[in-house]
């Protein structure tokens, strides 16, 4: 009976190799499912046999497994150009239910493990595991929903398909002026009956800016992630004024949530660290650099999700002409004080410094500690808080940022993974 069921197993999982080379869009995660599909059941045949037709519990972790493959596969296929992907792909492909159905069915082949890998050898079962991990697996989705937006955005572009929203101005209902800074004016707003802040440059819009201006608005659209906030469109208004247009992140930045007085628990401190690190890993997966990483370019929402934002422009040329001059401190990475190029290393330091803050805004300490701190503080070349709170490892992650060698840094890759291990074990005790 196994045996039957196990042939079953490899009969679907061939469909499913088959349907991942005709795909059209998604295909990075198209293939890393059907590589953690492979890496499954490679050693279910001779397991079987060697347990002699295998028990009850591999019989019903058999059949589950057949009936998530073939969920799989009718999931896959919705991808391939002859289901008409091409004409349904703005609505589809960046639908956030796409992203959910792929951890929902990356969570239920990992529920499978532990039944499936039971009478393996040490090694083989511990190569499973691996594969199935939560750290691997989070830093390996990442990467490939940026890299599957990327050729989603290339291949609206062959078709002359606009890949982002124009906005029309009366769409944009009950403004209201939120803040203003030196380059931006901030203004609240409901689009389609839902909240959201409208970001109006008050620098001149030249020809040139202008021309920037959209391309780095049909940019905005590979970074489609849940830790990043999300763009719904682009306004010009009847005089000529650009708006880009956000989601709405309530409780403002994470420096005003950090400084408040709303009690937040050691497991939601750890869940803030990760999801701004899941942020800028996302960003610089889409190769680009934020440049003006602080506190306050980390939003967070009701719930206290936290996004990053504020990076729209800073790879572009023109725009980052506007930016106003960083003195030297330690709030600047070093290599910057010292003439270097600044590099995905150099991000890394600024987020060190905001896992710093993080971590010693304890809600029980008198003296919080902030970037500004640092700059009014410190003599020397860095200056870290002495009332970090948080698991040794993740204490020691955010001196490791800090290091004035960029070459020793952690990689954001290396920092979400160890965060979502520190996490995990924080949530689970």
């Amino acid at each position: 009976m196994a045996l039957e069921i196990v042939a079953c197993v490899f009969k679907v999982s061939t469909k499913i190799y088959a349907t991942v080379d005709e795909v059209q869009a998604n295909k990075k995660r198209c293939f890393r499912l059907s590589e953690r599909i492979r890496c499954l059941i490679a050693p279910l045949e001779e397991l079987v046999k060697q347990t002699e037709g295998g028990g009850a519990v591999y019989k019903e972790a058999l059949i589950d497994l057949v009936r998530t493959l073939e969920e799989a596969r009718q999931f896959l296929k919705t991808f391939i150009k002859g289901k008409s992907v091409l004409r349904r792909v703005q609505d589809v492909c960046y639908a956030k239910r796409v992203k959910e159905k792929f951890e929902f069915l990356n969570d239920r082949l990992n529920s499978l493990v532990p039944a499936l890998t039971f009478g393996l050898q040490v090694e083989s079962r511990r190569c499973v595991q691996q594969t199935f991990s939560a750290a691997v697996r989070m830093t390996e989705d990442t990467k490939d929903e940026s890299n599957d937006m990327k050729d989603i955005q290339h291949m609206l572009n062959s078709l002359g398909m606009p890949s982002f929203q124009y906005i029309r101005s009366f769409e944009l209902r009950e403004r209201k002026l939120l803040k203003e800074s030196q380059l931006y004016n901030f203004y609240t707003a409901q689009y389609r009956m839902a909240p959201v802040v409208l970001k109006k440059p008050r620098f001149e819009i030249t020809a040139v800016r202008r021309e920037h201006f959209f391309i780095d608005a049909k940019n905005m659209l590979q970074f489609n992630s849940e830790n990043v906030v999300r763009v719904f469109g682009v306004c010009v208004d009847s005089s000529q004024s650009y708006m880009i247009v956000t989601e709405l992140m309530s409780r403002g930045s994470l420096r005003q949530v950090l400084e408040s007085k709303v009690y937040i628990s050691d497991e939601l401190r750890l869940r803030m660290c990760l999801e701004s690190a899941r942020g800028l890993y996302f960003v610089h997966c889409c190769e680009v650099l934020h440049r003006n990483l602080t506190s306050h370019k980390y939003l967070v929402n009701e719930e206290f999700h936290v996004k990053i934002s504020g990076f729209e422009f800073s790879s572009t040329e023109s725009f980052g002409q506007l930016n106003t001059e960083v003195k030297q401190s330690c709030c600047q990475p070093p290599e910057l004080n010292e003439g270097g190029k600044y590099t995905e290393r150099s991000d890394i330091y600024s987020y060190g410094l905001i896992l710093c803050e993080i971590l010693s805004n304890a809600n029980e300490s008198k003296n919080n500690w902030t970037q500004e701190n640092a700059v009014i503080d410190c003599n020397e070349q860095r200056h870290l808080p002495e009332n970090l709170n948080g698991p040794e490892a993740v204490v020691q992650l955010a001196r490791d940022m800090l290091n004035k060698d960029q070459d020793l840094r952690p990689t954001m890759e290396e920092t979400v993974r160890l965060l979502t291990s520190s996490y995990k074990e924080i949530k689970h005790n």
